[in-house]
C-alpha cells in the first residue's frame, strides 16, 4: 500500500493491476506532480573541461548552464550517459536533450564521460563507479566556478549504464554530496539477477566478471549508504534490453526499507529501452521542479 509519502505513476495503462516481484501494484494514469515555474534566461554550453578519473585518466565534461549562473546560484545536477560500459558519450542525443532541458528549469548540468572498456583495455568494475566518484570530488572542488556556494543541492541521474552509476555514486557512504534526487533511466540495480536479458548478460558480464563483483556492483545491495531524498525511475514496459524489474525490485526495496521521502515511477507501456524524450522529459520536469530545486 503506498502512503503519501510513496508515488506510482504509470502510462497508458490505467485500471489494469501488474503483478511484480510478487507484490501487486495499482497502475494508474500518469500524474505529473505540482509544478513550480522557473524563468530562466537562455543557456549557455561550456564544452569539454577536463577532470582525472579514478586513475587519473583525463576525462572530459560539458557544462550546460543559465547564462545567469555566475549572479544567481542554481541547484546542480550530474548526468551519466548509457551504453552497458562499453559505448556512448557525452553527447548522445539523450544526454544533451536533457542537459539542455534542466539547464532551461534553472539547473546547472554537468554532463560527464567516464571511461569505457573496449577489447583492447577492459574497464571492469570499480573502473567507471571510480570515475564518477572522482567527478564528484572534482565538482566539489570546483563548486566556486559555477557560483554554487558551499552546500549546493546536487541531484545526479543517467540512463541504462548510467543509471547504476548514478545509483551507485547515491548510495557511496563517502560521497561528497548528500544528493537530492537521483533519476534512474533503465537503470541496472541487480547485476546479479537471474533474468538479465541475452543481450545485456554479456555487457553485465564484461564489466563485472565475477559473481562477487556483479554484487558488489549492484545498488540494490547496498541501499544502507543512501541519503537521497527523491527518486524517480522511469523504464518502458517492453524494455528488451534492461528488464523492467530492474527497476521494479529496486524501487520496491526502497520502499519497504523506508529510504528517502518520495519514490516515483514512469512506466510506459510502449517505448523500448530508449524512451522518447517526450515522455522522459516531461516526467523529468515535474520531478525536478517539485523535489529538486
Amino acid at each position: 500500500m503506498l502512503t503519501s509519502r510513496r508515488g506510482l505513476y504509470f502510462g497508458a495503462v490505467a485500471g489494469v493491476c501488474l503483478a511484480l516481484a510478487g507484490v501487486s501494484l495499482i497502475l494508474s494514469a500518469p500524474t505529473a506532480p505540482a509544478r513550480i515555474v522557473i524563468s530562466t534566461p537562455p543557456v549557455l554550453m561550456i564544452p569539454d573541461r577536463q577532470y582525472r578519473g579514478g586513475d587519473s585518466t583525463l576525462l572530459n565534461y560539458d557544462v550546460y548552464a543559465p547564462a545567469d549562473y555566475r549572479l544567481v546560484q542554481h541547484p546542480l545536477l550530474i548526468w551519466i550517459h548509457g551504453g552497458g560500459w562499453v559505448i556512448g558519450d557525452k553527447h548522445d542525443w539523450l544526454s544533451v536533450n536533457l542537459a539542455k532541458k534542466a539547464a532551461s528549469l534553472g539547473f546547472v548540468v554537468f554532463d560527464i564521460n567516464y571511461r569505457l572498456g573496449t577489447p583492447a583495455k577492459p574497464a571492469p568494475f570499480p573502473a567507471a563507479t571510480s570515475d564518477v566518484a572522482a567527478f564528484a570530488a572534482h565538482l566539489k572542488a570546483k563548486l566556486a566556478d559555477f557560483n554554487a556556494g558551499e552546500n549546493p543541492g546536487v541531484s545526479i541521474g543517467g540512463a541504462s549504464a548510467g543509471g547504476q552509476l548514478a545509483m551507485y555514486q547515491a548510495s557511496d557512504p563517502s560521497a561528497p554530496f548528500q544528493y537530492s534526487c537521483v533519476v534512474d533511466m533503465a537503470g541496472l540495480s541487480d547485476l546479479s539477477a537471474s533474468d538479465l536479458s541475452k543481450t545485456v548478460q554479456p555487457l553485465v558480464d564484461g564489466f563485472a566478471p565475477t559473481a562477487a563483483l556483479k554484487r558488489a556492483a549492484s545498488p540494490l545491495l547496498r541501499l544502507g549508504g543512501i541519503k537521497a531524498k527523491h527518486f524517480l525511475f522511469i523504464h518502458a514496459q517492453d524494455d528488451p534490453i534492461v528488464p523492467l524489474s530492474q527497476s521494479t525490485t529496486m524501487m520496491q526495496a526502497l520502499m519497504r526499507q523506508n529510504v528517502g521521502t518520495s519514490v516515483y515511477g514512469v512506466f510506459p507501456v510502449h517505448g523500448g529501452h530508449d524512451i522518447p524524450s517526450a515522455i522522459s522529459n516531461d516526467a523529468i520536469e515535474g520531478f525536478l521542479q517539485k523535489h529538486c530545486v
